[in-house]
């Protein structure tokens, strides 16, 4: 077993009236799972824990492999990648939380949904670039995305996106962006 640096530091969080346990390692910060369900009033970090590892996007994210110190002596916890804390505030059931956060996560994710939406119906900004940029170096795009660096200004985006099998299906499907609208279609490649 392999053993891997890391630090443990507190974080004070006034707006939320809390503190919560942060792991700082070589491959970026981690928060403590089950204190960030006790802020937000989730009832289960456990389930927590096993939805995200069993989430495809989330699953590389979450850890047990830090020892953090806590009141009761050294634990085990799960830790989430601060990369992964979006995804996960996206697959929360916002009637399962605290209700003075219900508001702010709705907000989160309705943001979230809203940027899918732009890049799916063919309006970029600078965060769609990203998510283009990123499509287009791992392989899952055939995308043109526009040489103007205007971060005011909309652009009509034309290409292609893989989006890998459907999870009911499994055909594997692609989103077709055209001057015309955009569709979802069966990807044969």
């Amino acid at each position: 077993m392999t053993t891997t640096a890391y630090v443990q530091r507190s974080a004070s969080l006034p707006d939320w009236n809390c503190t919560i346990t942060l792991i700082f390692a070589d491959d970026g910060a981690y928060a403590v799972l089950h204190e960030m369900c006790a802020v937000l009033g989730l009832a289960s970090s456990g389930d927590q824990a096993t939805r995200l590892k069993n989430h495809p996007l989330t699953a590389v994210h979450i850890t047990d492999r830090f020892q953090v110190q806590t009141k009761q002596g050294k634990r085990r916890p799960y830790c989430l990648h601060i990369d992964g804390i979006s995804k996960w505030l996206v697959l929360i059931n916002p009637i399962k939380i605290r209700s003075e956060f219900q508001n702010g996560l709705l907000n989160f994710q309705a943001a979230v949904f809203e940027a899918a939406e732009r890049i799916l119906y063919g309006m970029a900004h600078d965060a769609d670039r990203k998510v283009l940029y990123l499509a287009e170096r791992l392989g899952k795009a055939d995308v043109t995305i526009p040489a103007d660096e205007e971060s005011d200004n909309a652009h009509q985006i034309t290409g292609i996106l893989s989006v890998g099998p459907c999870p009911h299906c499994q055909h594997h499907l692609k989103v077709v962006l055209t001057e015309d609208g955009n569709y979802l279609q069966e990807d044969s490649a």
